[in-house]
């Protein structure tokens, strides 16, 4: 099994990780999906983000969830060998450097892992926004800010947002929660919004993460090419993808 640190080095020492180098190569499909991107670096160039990639196909990407997400590369690297679910082995574990079109994210707040359900209202409407709050109550209730301001008035979620439907204006969540959420993220896809730009949990509490609703908006920092939507297989509830190749001599 291939350790984080072996791992890191090997990212850390490719050829192909060095931005201005990555950024030269890029083709002109790759520019045109990056002009406009909000995940960017300080200086307004795209980042480089890093996804952590364990399973044995070897697939560019590989992901059972409706959004995909990445990092830094230090964190790419623990999932790439510690994966969120106990349940996968690591069969060739794997840190893969992305340029990302992220245009019009349903948050965009670097430092912040929570996600104000105010800003899904403004997006899906009241009602779909409720329905969403409600699926996930145990996550509303477990803020400080349901503590403090509605935990002695109210036995629970459902019961605030009967009573006060205006104050799903007020309640938040952690990010990841709606984001891992299939039905949400393909309401929010449906009105034009292509991801999230959001503070970390856990391993990442300290990073940004960047989410994608689509693997067409990942571009190959190796190759400069965007990841091809026909690449994407569906089977066995994972979702694949792999860079386009680059054309015959």
């Amino acid at each position: 099994m291939a350790s984080i640190e072996a791992l890191r080095e090997r990212t850390h020492h490719h050829p192909g990780i060095e931005r201005g180098k990555a950024l030269a190569r890029l083709t002109h499909a790759a520019r045109v999906m990056l002009a406009g991107t909000k995940a960017t670096h300080p200086d307004g160039l795209p980042v480089i983000a890093y996804r952590g990639e364990h399973g044995a196909s070897g697939a560019w990407l590989e992901t059972r969830l409706p959004s995909i997400s990445f990092g830094s590369r230090e964190a790419a690297g623990v999932y790439a060998c510690q994966p969120n679910n106990r349940n996968d082995r690591v069969g060739a574990a794997r840190v893969l450097p992305a340029f990302l079109s992220i245009k019009n994210p349903i948050m965009n707040d670097p430092d912040d892992p929570y996600l104000d359900l105010v800003l899904v209202r403004r997006a899906l409407g009241q009602a779909a926004t409720i329905e969403i709050a409600l699926r996930h109550a145990e996550h509303i209730i477990d803020t400080g800010n349901w503590l403090e301001n509605f935990d002695s008035a109210f036995g629970s979620v459902e019961e605030l947002l009967a009573l006060r439907p205006q104050a799903i204006d007020e309640l938040y969540l952690d990010a990841y929660v709606v984001l891992d959420d299939g039905e949400a993220v393909r309401a929010l896809a449906a009105v034009g919004c292509d991801g999230a730009i959001h503070g970390g949990n856990g391993v990442t509490a300290l990073d940004t993460e960047y989410r994608v609703f689509d693997s067409r908006q990942v571009i190959s920092v190796l190759t400069g090419r965007p990841v091809l939507a026909a690449n994407i297989e569906q089977g066995a509830e994972r979702r694949f993808a792999q860079p386009e190749a680059a054309p015959a001599p």
